[in-house]
């Protein structure tokens, strides 16, 4: 569907159902399935976060002669419904992950609460902290990316490590 960008792919799974065409309707039809639709939405760009086009969504059932014609336009008919949803819940997600990762958890909760007028501050405790890593810049010239990451991750975990190391030996003094 996603490659021929038809929105709906229909399969009875009858005694007419020729086996091997996608596996999921092989293990369904094997399971005592005996219909499967699917129908794909695709969101405007405006809406899209990502490289995702929208939503796939599909139904089996097992009635004895399939899905009725009524029963596939009630399907279609809740789409849209669908696909609202569904976009407001991964927009949802991406957003507050983007902003937890960016702001850290408490101020990306006070700022998702609504607190981001202007001029209106509140009083937080906070570290902020500043360090240069001594040849770094010949470092990151000469090395690939992903060791420079894994070093500066090892960098802002040490002083943890160390103050853990530094309480624990504290408590046994």
């Amino acid at each position: 569907m996603i490659e021929s960008r038809k929105p709906t792919l229909r399969r009875r799974l009858d005694a007419t159902y020729r086996r091997g065409e996608f596996p999921i309707l092989d293990t369904l039809q094997s399971e005592g399935a005996t219909d499967y639709v699917a129908f794909i939405s695709r969101v405007g760009e405006s809406l899209r976060l990502g490289e995702g086009e929208g939503f796939a969504v599909s139904w089996a059932g097992d009635a004895p002669y399939g899905f009725a014609d009524a029963q596939i336009e009630v399907l279609a008919g809740i789409l849209p419904a669908l696909t609202l949803a569904m976009t407001l819940r991964t927009t949802n997600r991406a957003a507050r992950t983007l902003i937890t990762t960016y702001l850290g958890s408490d101020a990306a909760e006070r700022v998702l609460a609504g607190n981001i007028v202007r001029g209106r501050a509140e009083p937080i405790q906070a570290v902020v902290w500043h360090s240069d890593l001594v040849g770094f810049t010949r470092i990151s010239d000469t090395s690939s990316a992903a060791t420079a990451l894994a070093l500066l991750n090892d960098y802002a975990e040490a002083p943890s490590r160390r103050s853990r190391r530094s309480s624990r030996m504290a408590g046994m003094s």
